[in-house]
């Protein structure tokens, strides 16, 4: 397979952008002081960047995996850009961080910290059936956050096939990791999970550190037999969560809970939407 290289743009966005010049240009076209013409093409980066954020003094950071097909290993990978487009050396030395988990590794997910700090979740798979969720924390200079998990990492497995696609942070430095867990021949139950600062589950949020919310995701005939599960989440102003997704013939799914992780019952049908689009 041919590798794939990453790119990133930089497209000015009402009053919230990448840097602009004095004269910047209309909202919705590329920003030419960012890389050459609006866009930083990385020849040297290969795989996919599956999220990206703007953090602190506008740096940039384009999160994914790296290598060309299964039987790499590829690791999670990790870019970060000064606000111009250029490789922002103070990261990991070269602007790029690799971790490895024995086995291909992909961000899908990540969350800056005031102080620059990164979290990055995703999964990590053995094969095409079987992945787990992964969680890395980084310092804001791109080395593991060493007291977090095993070496900055954390591993968790629901099922057979488990991933991860949203991740917000909260008071004393906890996570909420939201994504699915897929049963054998079936669709996809949203998992939330919430992590204390150690890496380990915080067992006073829902079951023992974990929710699973069953939204009857059966794949419809001739489907992705891996349909469903969370795509983000998000906290409104009174801390509860929510989660959307999607579940059974691609209908969308909403989900709200309390902090504590237990279902809110006043959203929805007992805390659950689901609607067919």
């Amino acid at each position: 397979m041919t590798p794939k290289h990453w790119i990133v743009f930089g497209v000015a966005i009402g009053c919230v952008c990448l840097p602009t010049p004095a004269s910047a240009a209309r909202a919705g076209t590329l920003d030419d002081s960012f890389g050459r013409a609006g866009k930083v093409y990385l020849k040297d980066v290969s795989g996919y960047p599956g999220a990206v954020e703007v953090g602190r003094r506008g740096r940039i950071v384009a999160a994914g995996f790296g290598g060309n097909q299964w039987a790499d290993g590829a690791p999670m990978k990790l870019v970060r850009l000064r606000p111009h487009g250029e490789l922002d050396r103070s990261f990991d030395h070269d602007g790029v961080r690799y971790t490895s988990f024995h086995a291909r590794a992909s961000a899908d997910a990540i969350s800056l910290g005031r102080r620059g700090g990164i979290v990055a979740a995703g999964l990590a798979c053995a094969d095409e059936d079987t992945c787990d969720i992964a969680v890395v924390r980084y310092k804001r200079d791109g080395q593991p956050d060493r007291s977090f998990g095993r070496r900055g990492k954390v591993r968790l497995d629901f099922g057979p096939y488990d991933f991860a696609s949203g991740v917000e942070r909260v008071s004393h430095h906890r996570l909420l990791i939201a994504g699915g867990t897929c049963p054998e021949n079936a669709g996809c139950d949203i998992v939330l999970v919430r992590l204390k600062r150690d890496g380990t589950l915080d067992r006073s949020f829902g079951s023992g550190g974990e929710v699973i919310t069953d939204y009857d995701s059966t794949p419809a005939p001739g489907g992705c037999p891996r349909s469903g599960g969370a795509s983000d989440i998000d906290r409104d102003s009174r801390g509860r969560i929510v989660v959307g997704g999607t579940c059974a013939h691609d209908d969308v799914a909403l989900a709200r809970f309390m902090p504590d992780g237990d279902l809110d019952r006043s959203f929805g049908n007992d805390g659950k939407v689901r609607r067919d689009m």
